[in-house]
């Protein structure tokens, strides 16, 4: 019944169709394994409860800062917890290069050779890029916009690893200056404006027509 009853999701028989399977004569030696097994699951459970009733206990204090972190577009309570457990409630330092999502930039003799990002904390990777992921998908969102601005000049595979920096960035100014999550759309500077309006232009006149601009 014991053994029956730690029976896994993907285990399709069921509880008492594990018990008949189980019903049968065994070894001395078995049995003695079994036991065994049974006991370092139960330590284990034990040792998972503690941990649990610790975590819980550690995350009490920075709760309001996991509230915080939840405004982020992208970022749930999980993850949260997660970024809490990796930085710090207050971020003391800023992690981009420790984390590993900001390009990095290697010369010699003046010439670029590589932008590949450093390898960096890997369980705050993971956390970032699933985080990005979904900040994206938010629709209405800077981070979305930023994302879907910069797939087709970069595509999305390093889009998304820029998105997943400035979402580092505003997850360090919401922990490091405990302010709230501010959602915001970026201007554009009339330079940039400027820039923008005149690559336009461009490509309309490349297909034969003219162009007449008139401020709205």
């Amino acid at each position: 019944e014991n053994l029956a009853a730690l029976r896994s999701g993907p285990i399709k028989a069921t509880r008492q169709e594990m018990e008949e399977a189980l019903n049968g004569a065994m070894s001395d030696m078995q049995q003695l394994v079994l036991r065994q097994m049974l006991e370092q699951v139960a330590q284990l459970n034990k040792h998972v409860e503690e941990l649990s009733v610790c975590i819980t206990g550690q995350l009490e204090q920075p709760a309001d800062a996991v509230r915080r972190l939840c405004e982020i577009p992208g970022v749930g309570v999980v993850a949260a917890q997660q970024i809490i457990a990796e930085l710090g409630p207050e971020a003391a330092t800023f992690p981009t290069s420790w984390v590993g999502v900001s390009p990095g930039k290697r010369e010699t003799a003046g010439k670029s050779k590589s932008n590949k990002s450093p390898q960096g904390n890997r369980q705050m990777r993971r956390i970032l890029t699933q985080c990005a992921w979904a900040g994206v998908r938010t629709k209405g969102t800077a981070l979305s916009e930023r994302f879907h601005r910069m797939v087709p000049r970069m595509g999305a595979g390093k889009a998304i690893w820029a998105a997943a920096h400035r979402l580092l960035e505003v997850i360090w100014i919401v922990l490091h200056r405990h302010e709230s999550y501010k959602e915001f759309v970026a201007v554009r500077s009339p330079l940039a404006a400027a820039k923008r309006l005149a690559k336009l232009t461009r490509e309309i006149q490349k297909l034969g027509y003219q162009v007449s601009v008139v401020p709205v």
